[in-house]
């Protein structure tokens, strides 16, 4: 998960920073004792000037690319949203079949039924994604001990609020996982159910396409509206929404994170 990438990112930055510091200082007394007497004051603070800036821009550099890299890894916020797209997607198939009174086998593997099928597997997806993150979460947690343990106090005062957000982090992540699990459930019981019932009902399996049919009294036309009705089931919508939410809200917390972590690079 993010928060754990920055972490570990952030303990190689504070490991590799410190072998450098050590490399430098002992480059820096070599010099102070090769150097005539009287030239040894202003050295000294040269060095430590010198220092401090060489330090400060290698660490800028590469937090930004740590950052973005670790963010761009992250897909769990795209995942709900493409479910949320392809029931949308999915709904608008359904009525414009209806409106035209004419099935096509294009429709019903491909257009329609092709996208129908595609919100089963964004479920899949998403849910198997937030289940990984949950198995991460011991090792997410001791990550973060020892980032803050590597902290002076100072420092840990200014990150005290981040384990409280890796805490929500965690919580937004199971709510979500636990909203779309009963949006998959609904999925396989009322919207592909709809969807098999209409391929095999009588009027459509083994069929010529096109298919014309009778808006509201043909068998076709019922299962159609039965599988509109599932897709636009207002406890099945809340689930997605309740995920999305539940995302959006970790991704806020993340940002807290960053937030607080900034003291470690800060110019």
């Amino acid at each position: 998960m993010v928060f754990e990438a920055l972490a570990e990112r952030i303990l190689d930055w504070a490991n590799w920073g410190i072998t450098i510091v050590v490399i430098m200082i002992i480059y820096e007394f070599i010099r102070l004792f090769m150097t005539p007497k009287k030239a040894n004051e202003n050295l000294i603070d040269q060095a430590k000037s010198g220092l401090g800036q060489h330090f400060k821009r290698w660490w800028h550099k590469d937090k930004v690319a740590g950052i973005n890299e670790a963010l761009e890894e992250e897909k769990e916020v795209q995942l709900v949203s493409d479910v949320k797209n392809k029931v949308t997607e999915a709904t608008a198939e359904v009525v414009g079949v209806r409106n035209k009174k004419q099935l096509t086998n294009v429709d019903l593997t491909v257009k329609m039924g092709g996208t129908v099928k595609d919100i089963g597997t964004g479920l899949d997806d998403a849910i198997k994604e937030f289940r990984r993150l949950n198995r991460k979460t011991f090792r997410q947690e001791k990550k973060m001990k020892e980032l803050l343990e590597s902290l002076d106090k100072k420092e840990k005062d200014e990150l005290k609020d981040v384990q409280v957000y890796e805490n929500q982090i965690l919580g937004w992540h199971k709510e979500a996982k636990e909203a779309l699990e009963k949006a998959r459930s609904h999925f396989q019981s009322k919207i592909d159910y709809a969807l098999e019932g209409l391929k095999n009902c009588k009027q459509v399996k083994g069929a010529a396409f096109p298919i014309s049919f009778a808006v509201n009294t043909s068998e076709v036309d019922k299962r159609l509206k039965s599988l509109q009705d599932a897709l636009e089931d207002k406890s099945f919508l809340a689930e997605i929404e309740v995920a999305e939410k539940a995302q959006h809200e970790a991704q806020r917390d993340l940002q807290g994170i960053i937030g607080k972590s900034r003291v470690l690079w800060a110019e």
